[in-house]
């Protein structure tokens, strides 16, 4: 009973502290909020005080809940109070790109989200159907996320009065993010593009959702999350996995037709992360029986396996892979998770530091704090990157503690080298405008003197 009381009144005090921020639903604790109340405080009620399937304890998946949403939560609002009485961290003069850079930016970003899908489309089904932590299909994933930051820099580029070009660059993007909403039911993009086109209108002209619209809002993320869940079902059943089969209307009929028949409410809205938070469950309970903590090491492994994977490098990449555990989860209940399923940042920071690694999610309240606090003083790439900040924190609960991480080495990978070519171009065209300028012979305004004035 006391973790049911302490998950309602930390879902209160996140929430209510979104609506009464200005920035309302592009909040970061409106958000939190929202996940926080219709994912896990269900799991909690549903979970406490009982022992759970196969004897399970679940006191611990309630405590650790509790104590990474309210890290969270505390360290965003300790780095947003830091950055605001703090000039030099969020002024806007220290960042070196600007509007000039964006169209060129922004197209080499959509270049490389273009790349990867038309690669994706040379695949063989069984391997674009495959779930591997590596490989090709991780790699389409990791890259095709530029489409999205590319939107976003768009999007944030023309509310603030950018060129045309941006236009059809972001009409461009908008069609490849349907094609992965409406083929691929990547429901997580269509959340992404809300927020993005919300904390856009925020940054950039200071316009925020009315309030009873947000309080409205709670409803959308179950609706969406299930209605996704059941169409993802039917379409993959046609298309296969990133679309590994035929990609047509049958499967948007395939989608629309399981949710028909499978869209029970009273089942769906309350079954919403139970696999989840079973996952999580068990390896959180198998790792305080085993005490065998990986300190990091799993998370570390992951993005090597995902940056270097086996395909390309061979057996060079197992050479950088760190002494890690197995699954304690199988090993202690003989517990397969279901496929498809993730073991949530919560399990990954437990089996990394015990309850300690609360403090992980401390570090990313912190970290969205900081580009919230560049966003509101006018830097045009936090403005652009908060939204996929933000989506990133949010899968590192439902997923895992790595997608943070990831998200900041896709920004190296993809938006820096973008950005600086950007700044190289505009620098040797200005240059070469310059020498052009300086070559240009200068004709005399004034006539010579005469020669009879030389005489004289």
């Amino acid at each position: 009973m006391a973790y049911i009381l302490a998950s309602i009144a930390l879902a209160i005090v996140t929430f209510g502290r979104g609506l009464a921020s200005k920035e309302r639903a592009a909040s970061f604790q409106y958000i939190l909020g929202v996940l926080f109340a219709v994912l896990w405080v269900p799991q909690i009620v549903r979970h406490s005080g009982s022992q759970g399937q196969n004897s399970f304890a679940t006191e611990s998946f309630s405590l650790i809940v509790v104590l990474c949403t309210a890290a969270t939560l505390i360290g965003f609002e300790i780095g947003r109070k830091r950055g605001t009485t703090n000039d030099k961290v969020a002024s806007p003069s220290h960042f070196r790109f600007g509007m000039a850079h964006l169209p060129i930016a922004a197209g080499l970003m959509s270049a490389a989200g273009f790349t990867a899908l038309a690669y994706l489309s040379t695949l063989p089904e069984e391997q674009r159907n495959e779930r591997s932590p590596e490989g090709d299909i991780v790699m389409v994933a990791f890259l095709s996320k530029a489409i999205e930051i590319s939107f976003a820099f768009c999007y944030v580029g023309i509310r603030r009065g950018g060129s045309k070009f941006l236009w059809l660059l972001l009409i461009l993007d908008a069609i490849f993010i349907g094609y992965r909403i409406v083929f691929i039911a990547k429901r997580s993009v269509l959340a992404e593009i809300a927020l993005v086109i919300i904390s856009a209108e925020w940054f950039t002209r200071r316009k925020s959702l009315p309030i009873l619209f947000c309080i409205a809002l709670i409803a959308a993320p179950p609706i969406v999350l299930t209605f996704g869940a059941l169409y993802r079902r039917g379409v993959e059943s046609t298309n296969g996995q990133w679309g590994g089969r035929n990609v047509g209307g049958e499967s948007i009929g395939s989608g629309l037709q399981n949710v028909q028949d499978n869209l029970d409410s009273r089942t769906n809205f309350t079954n919403m992360a139970a696999s989840e938070a079973m996952n999580a469950i068990a390896g959180i309970e198998a790792k305080k029986q085993t005490g065998d903590y990986n300190f990091g090491t799993a998370d570390i492994n992951a993005i090597i396996k995902m940056l270097v994977p086996r395909q390309v490098f061979g057996s060079v990449r197992d050479y950088l892979l760190l002494p890690g555990v197995g699954n304690d989860s199988y090993k202690v209940f003989r517990y397969i998770p279901k496929k498809g399923t993730p073991t949530t940042g919560f399990a990954t920071s437990f089996e990394a530091f015990g309850y300690f690694g609360c403090l992980m999610f401390f570090a990313f309240g912190w970290v969205v704090a900081i580009v919230f606090n560049r966003a509101e003083r006018g830097d045009l790439l936090s403005q652009a990157l908060y939204a996929h900040v933000v989506f990133a924190t949010v899968n590192a609960f439902t997923h895992s503690t790595n997608r943070l991480p990831i998200a900041g080495i896709r920004v190296a990978i993809l938006v820096v080298p973008a950005f600086l070519i950007a700044a190289l171009f505009i620098q040797r065209t200005r240059r070469s405008r310059h020498i052009v300028q300086r070559g240009t012979p200068r004709f005399p305004t004034h006539s010579p003197p005469s020669p009879k004035s030389h005489d004289s």
